[in-house]
């Protein structure tokens, strides 16, 4: 039997937050069964050179009538985890991870992400480790909807290229400032991005896709966190993963998706305060 996750909606980092739906399903279901998998043409690269998934459709494809649907968001109505945050927010304390496993009648158990790189892509990035020697901090610049940016992520950028002598990648799909010393990394395909984030020592991430690729890839990700809770976006990582703490001084917090104006969580965090953060991990 052939079992289908189909999710053709946008959303990078609900993408990677399928996986562990896969995993369970994969354990669940007979030796001879496959699962395949559905999504928007610009997502599929995420799942490709997962060991358990058989076939990927694009959301243009016909899948056969003979296949199984086990979990089915193909608009924002047929998404559960959108439904749940709707009807609790601001009091959202369960993760994505644990409602789309559960939403397929899986029992979630706590597990995280992966995602997996080729032997080739694995190469890549040794490749890269070589001719950036040292520390190799990746940056995300934005996120995907602006309220979740950080406002002070260029003068981030420069303090770090002033004070240490790491190689500073940024990340972005359409253009990266000039600061001295930074590198651009723009407009890439996704699995030249997914490879070239698994050779950095840490990434630095808005409440973001990227910062849920990084997570999954097993890398050292500091996750810049406002609105939204960074205890139920990315606590299911594990260990690796870590976030600035001042959302929490904020009274009306957590707001989630009705910040108020000025987004004070995030306008008040300094880029020293991040810096002095990232030390204390990296060391």
């Amino acid at each position: 039997m052939i079992w289908l996750i189909r999710r053709t909606i946008t959303g990078l980092g609900d993408a990677v937050m399928l996986e562990p739906t896969i995993s369970l399903l994969w354990e669940k279901i007979g030796e001879h069964d496959e699962i395949w998998l559905q999504l928007l043409s610009w997502i599929v690269p995420i799942f490709q050179n997962h060991p358990k998934v058989g076939r990927i459709l694009t959301d243009k494809e016909e899948a056969c009538q003979t296949i199984r649907t086990v979990l089915d968001i193909q608009n924002n109505d047929d998404c559960p985890a959108a439904k749940y945050e709707s009807d609790n927010c601001p009091n959202i304390v369960t993760s994505r991870q644990q409602i789309f496993a559960t939403s397929a009648r899986l029992n979630y158990d706590g597990r995280h992400p992966i995602l997996y790189l080729s032997r080739e892509e694995m190469e890549y990035a040794e490749q890269l480790k070589k001719y950036l020697p040292g520390i190799r901090i990746g940056i995300q610049l934005k996120a995907a909807e602006t309220w979740r940016d950080y406002f002070y992520m260029d003068k981030l950028i420069q303090y770090l290229c002033k004070k240490t002598n790491w190689h500073i990648l940024l990340y972005d799909k359409e253009n990266a400032p000039v600061i001295e010393r930074s590198i651009p990394v723009v407009n890439k395909p996704l699995r030249e991005v997914m490879w070239m984030i698994s050779a950095m020592d840490m990434m630095i991430c808005p409440d973001s896709g990227l910062a849920h690729i990084s997570a999954a890839l097993g890398v050292k990700t500091y996750c810049i966190f406002g609105p939204t809770d960074p205890r139920v976006r990315m606590m299911p990582y594990g260990s690796h993963v870590y976030w600035n703490k001042e959302f929490a001084l904020c009274k009306r917090s957590r707001c989630w998706y009705t910040p108020c104006k000025q987004i004070w969580c995030l306008r008040l965090l300094s880029p020293r305060k991040i810096y002095k953060d990232i030390i204390r991990i990296l060391e």
